[in-house]
């Protein structure tokens, strides 16, 4: 079997796990929280998410794209300087964060029990952003191997940690989930640092020289993140804002359905894309147009795949694994899996944007489609409830795909 071939096979066993995991959790509060605590968690998961493409903007994307140009003996040196630089960074924000929350709490703004799950929210954050980084290294050194063996270790943590959950009866259980994912990914971010082997000394100067070089291209990839993530998680804002946290938890509990193919596109995704920077700098073009094409087939044929087969079983799935709060939320599968086949096309325009630095376009292109969604999903929201969140995204998706596709004919790409 090819390397590519195993990293493929690797990283589809790592999103199941991943996958696992986050239904895992999804079922747990479906079946043993209230509409409420569940909703408060998909705020707090989609806080994480923001974080860790945040730190995708400035840190691991750089360092993907620009790792193939380092020398042999600078590479672990350079890596390790962009997990400083990710720490300076995050800690912090995280710090001030922190500190908010516990002021809030004392001048009576937030009652105790959100004061304790914001907090764990902040460290599960923390953590996962961690646990991201050294994902995102092993994947740019095309060891999808050592990702999915820190992902086991994180897998395990949870479920032990669901577990004794539900064995002890424990109450508040949003606040639980949300600290058992970022304690098995705090793990797991442990034992990759320590198969890295990157840890090292390291002069302030490197760290800053580091810093700088992230910067310039990561200015404009850190717009597009904060852009994409009001596009691409701005409906559980909308929804909170204009609706209720129990309308968040049907649209999470639909989207539940497609985590499969949603997790396969992005481990697809870390595959391929420090390949396509590997052709970049070797001045591979046409192979790399080439390999963008195949992933984008393959993940649309899977995307494509799970939606149908999960449209046909729903009924079935929502009667015997979630609760009768429930019972409504078949429709939306479908809804979700039009999104998703969209989103696949989206990123394999914005991927190949990527491997060629051209964050700019990106950022551009998608800040238009994200004002788009939120004016469109005011009106609705306003018009037909929580379904139109969605349906403003899913169109959305599709324009900034045509966007991004026509950005990319007509573009010039600089040949380095």
């Amino acid at each position: 079997m090819s390397k590519i071939r195993k990293d493929v096979l690797y990283s589809v066993i790592d999103q199941g796990l991943i996958s696992a995991s986050n239904l895992g959790i999804g079922l747990l509060l479906i079946n043993f929280s209230s509409k409420e605590q569940y909703g408060y968690y998909g705020i707090g998961f989609s806080t994480i998410l923001l974080a860790i493409g945040v730190m995708n903007a400035l840190v691991t994307c750089q360092m993907t794209v620009n790792l193939p140009q380092k020398e042999p003996d600078d590479k672990k040196r350079y890596c390790y300087s962009m997990l400083l630089v990710q720490n300076l960074i995050l800690l912090p924000f995280w710090a001030l964060f922190q500190a908010f929350v516990l002021a809030a709490y004392y001048l009576s703004m937030i009652p105790f029990d959100l004061s304790i799950f914001m907090s764990v929210t902040g460290f599960s954050l923390a953590s996962s952003v961690f646990h991201a980084f050294f994902r995102s290294y092993y994947y740019t050194i095309l060891s999808s191997l050592k990702v999915m063996i820190i992902d086991i270790i994180n897998t395990i943590v949870i479920f032990a940690a669901l577990a004794a959950a539900i064995i002890l009866g424990l109450k508040h259980l949003h606040i639980w989930a949300i600290g058992a994912y970022g304690f098995g990914a705090l793990i797991a971010g442990l034992s990759g640092l320590m198969l890295s082997g990157i840890s090292q000394r390291v002069r302030f100067s490197i760290v800053r020289g580091a810093l700088h070089e992230a910067w310039a291209h990561g200015k404009w990839a850190l717009g597009g993140v904060v852009v994409t993530w009001l596009q691409s998680q701005g409906y559980v804002a909308m929804l909170t804002i204009l609706s209720t946290a129990e309308s968040v938890a049907e649209a999470n509990a639909a989207k539940l359905f497609l985590a499969p193919a949603n997790l396969i596109s992005t481990g697809l995704s870390s595959v391929f894309v420090p390949r396509l920077a590997i052709l970049r700098g070797d001045n591979e073009h046409h192979e790399l147009i080439q390999m963008a094409r195949k992933m984008l087939a393959l993940i649309v044929v899977i995307t494509a795949s799970i939606t149908l087969i999960s449209y046909v079983i729903k009924d079935e799935v929502i009667e015997r694994f979630f609760s009768k709060e429930y019972s409504d939320i078949g429709g939306l599968v479908l809804l979700w899996g039009v999104v998703f086949i969209l989103q696949s096309i989206r990123s394999n325009a914005s991927i190949v944007l990527i491997a060629y630095k051209k964050f700019r376009v990106i950022t551009l292109c998608n800040t238009v489609t994200a004002i788009l969604t939120i004016l469109s999903g005011y009106f609705l929201i306003r018009t037909y409830g929580m379904p139109g969140s969605i349906i403003a995204l899913a169109s959305a998706e599709a324009l900034l795909a045509i966007m991004l596709w026509l950005a990319f004919r007509s573009y010039k790409i600089e040949r380095v």
